[in-house]
């Protein structure tokens, strides 16, 4: 069998994942390269598909170890919601833009996430991106319509499908019993949130 976009047993399963790691780790690129220090992260838990247990999701991971690389992690900056909803999204908003310490880039970890923390910046009277630039993943069709427009790597479900059924074709022609998982790269959809 396939996968799309997870990975229950890697051992037994092909799969065909975005590579949110390579997405983080350029959206730290970025904002460290502009000459931001203070970055902060904006994500939800992810679920151990076997336990259920709450884990730590790969784009904490890898914004961890891009801001360690850089010298730059703040624990303080890292923002975990349970979900990934436009709610905890705003609520994670409210409370950023409440505190002294305010990171002045946000990576954030689903567009979803994305729409309600900009409606709490706005209505906190933060400016986007004067003040604070905001860089997320999906490009989610709502991406370009917030305000201002969302920056956002592109997730390019063609691609994803194609290579899943071109694995399935794999499977069907061959006796191949080592499995494969494949992540597909993405494109930064730079909009109005970044500089």
């Amino acid at each position: 069998g396939v996968f799309i976009d997870s990975a229950p047993d890697e051992k037994l399963f092909d799969a065909v994942r975005p590579n949110l790691d390579s997405f983080v780790t350029q959206m730290v690129d970025y904002f460290v390269q502009e000459g931001i220090k203070k970055i902060g992260f904006l994500g939800c838990t992810d679920r151990d598909i076997n336990s259920g247990k709450a884990v730590m999701d790969v784009r904490e991971w890898s914004f961890r170890q891009s801001m360690i690389y850089y010298g730059l992690l703040d624990e303080s900056q890292i923002y975990i919601a349970d979900q990934i909803t436009v709610d905890a999204g705003y609520k994670l908003g409210q409370k950023i833009i409440g505190e002294k310490n305010c990171p002045k880039a946000l990576v954030v970890a689903s567009d979803t996430l994305a729409v309600g923390l900009l409606q709490a910046i706005h209505e906190g009277g933060v400016s986007v991106p004067d003040e604070i630039e905001v860089f997320s993943i999906n490009d989610a069709s709502v991406a370009r319509y917030v305000s201002p427009p969302l920056t956002s790597f592109h997730i390019d479900i063609p691609t994803i499908c194609e290579t899943a059924i071109s694995l399935i074709r794999d499977h069907l022609e061959s006796d191949r019993r080592i499995t494969k998982t494949i992540f597909i790269n993405g494109l930064a959809v730079y909009r109005k949130s970044t500089k």
